[in-house]
């Protein structure tokens, strides 16, 4: 570990940076008692990953400061100790959807593999990562969502957007535990509110396109103004997932397929979060006042103040902030003319723990 620990201080430039703290987040790390500790654990490559992405957009004031978080991810993570797991090697991503549907790893695993997908899935230490991964869902999860079968329900005469605002952005009230993902997709569940939105999905017969330039980016909008409409009462480790969960969905299923299973699991989570947490409804206008026709203008009139976010959540050190903060990125780049409501999100994040 200090021949690791070594590589990582001296590392003379960030592609030699990011490979040296991979392998030192690639060591498996016994469980501790403590929920914070063990959520740094399973949070430690994909905070990585996020930091490293973001790290070229970081401007120069903020840039070393930058850096000395990406190495105190591989100072903290090296002082638990050890543990030895065996799993055999993936051939090819395997079980994306048992990934996706994993309450322990669904928006760990998924996120982790999405931002693979963007930086280098040939570095070895992360591929190490998933093997684990995959190992674990393969042997049983502790906690999936449920597996439910077609029904004759259907869609109603009206829009799709509409649809997905009536039912998912609006779905039904439910009073139940909102500590732990598990706990709120199982509350929804318990309600009854997921089997008859699950039960049309099943039953459509929408092409790729229609999930990839339509469907995903809907939910994705809806998901992202929970965290402006509402108050910050669960904004820190509740909407924050709420977005970056599915947002990992969309990007799999762009890149691996399994469109409409992903797509199923992504509203899942979008609605169990807005059963169990939402307070304040979400109407059709509420969007329009992010919609701007000028898809250029990501990269132009939008452009410094992302940067400027990314800058500062960059230097700071809670991860979800972080990993929320390269996901609007990641979804301007996707659905540029929403390109407002993504920045406002990611802005508003950051204020709030900023203000902490």
């Amino acid at each position: 570990m200090r021949e690791r620990l070594n590589a990582v201080e001296t590392s003379s430039n960030d592609k030699e940076l990011f490979d040296a703290v991979s392998a030192v987040v690639s060591i498996p790390k016994k469980r501790q008692s403590q929920f914070f500790e063990n959520s740094f654990i399973l949070h430690a490559p994909l905070e990585l990953c996020a930091r490293y992405y973001l790290l070229p957009l970081v401007d120069e004031p903020h840039s070393q400061a930058a850096r000395e978080r990406i190495k105190m991810i591989a100072r903290r993570y090296s002082k638990y100790e050890d543990d030895v797991v065996s799993t055999d090697a993936v051939q090819g991503i395997k079980d994306i959807v048992k990934w996706s549907r994993s309450h322990s790893h669904a928006g760990h695993a998924t996120i982790l593999l999405a931002l693979l997908d963007v930086l280098d899935d040939t570095n070895e230490s992360l591929i190490e990562i998933m093997n684990r991964m995959n190992s674990f869902i393969s042997e049983g999860d502790n906690g999936t969502i449920n597996e439910i079968a077609s029904s004759n329900s259907g869609f109603e005469n009206e829009s799709l957007l509409q649809w997905l605002i009536n039912n998912v952005a609006n779905a039904t009230s439910v009073e139940g535990d909102t500590t732990t993902i598990k706990a709120i997709v199982q509350s929804a569940e318990n309600a009854g509110v997921i089997e008859p939105l699950v039960s049309c999905w099943r039953n459509s017969d929408y092409t790729r396109d229609d999930y990839i330039d339509f469907l995903y980016p809907a939910l994705m909008r809806i998901s992202t103004l929970s965290m402006l409409k509402e108050d910050e009462t669960n904004s820190k480790y509740g909407w924050s997932h709420a977005l970056t969960i599915p947002h990992s969905h969309f990007v799999l299923a762009k890149s691996f397929g399994e469109e409409t299973e992903l797509f199923i699991s992504a509203l899942t989570y979008v609605a169990a979060f807005r059963s169990t947490m939402g307070r304040y409804e979400i109407t059709s206008s509420d969007f329009q006042n992010y919609f701007d026709q000028n898809e250029e203008s990501i990269f132009t009139s939008h452009y410094e103040e992302i940067t400027k976010i990314i800058s500062l959540a960059s230097t700071m050190e809670d991860a979800h902030l972080v990993k929320y903060v390269y996901t609007n990125f990641d979804l301007m780049k996707r659905d540029p003319q929403y390109s407002a409501l993504y920045i406002a999100a990611a802005k508003r994040l950051l204020d709030i723990w900023l203000a902490a």
